[in-house]
């Protein structure tokens, strides 16, 4: 049962390798010093950006940004961003209770 486990994370892992450069996603934790990220593009895992608070990322923040997968989860998160920008929100978004709230009009 161990070998099956091993490998559906090696498995997993190497799933994450797709998720490289240039991709947009919005903040939505912060934990002292660290950052963490969601991203549409990226339904596997959100992204921690150590040391991200410190850099100026904050709750409700657009960045677009490249991450490589992290061998050791941190905040539940399998991949770990590297370059980022603070970028013009995509869709209007703040902090609120602990959360991220972000308002959309969806029109048929």
């Amino acid at each position: 049962m161990k070998q099956k486990a091993s490998h559906s994370s090696r498995h997993f892992f190497a799933s994450l390798k797709k998720y490289t450069d240039n991709y947009e996603g919005l903040v939505i934790a912060v934990h002292d010093s660290s950052a963490k990220v969601w991203s549409l593009a990226i339904p596997d895992s959100e992204i921690v950006f150590f040391l991200g608070a410190r850099k100026g990322m904050k709750v409700g923040d657009w960045v677009q940004f490249n991450c490589t997968p992290s061998r050791c989860p941190y905040l539940n998160c399998h991949l770990q961003g590297k370059k980022f920008e603070i970028i013009e929100p995509v869709l209007p978004a703040k902090a609120f209770n602990n959360t991220v709230q972000v308002n959309f009009t969806v029109k048929n």
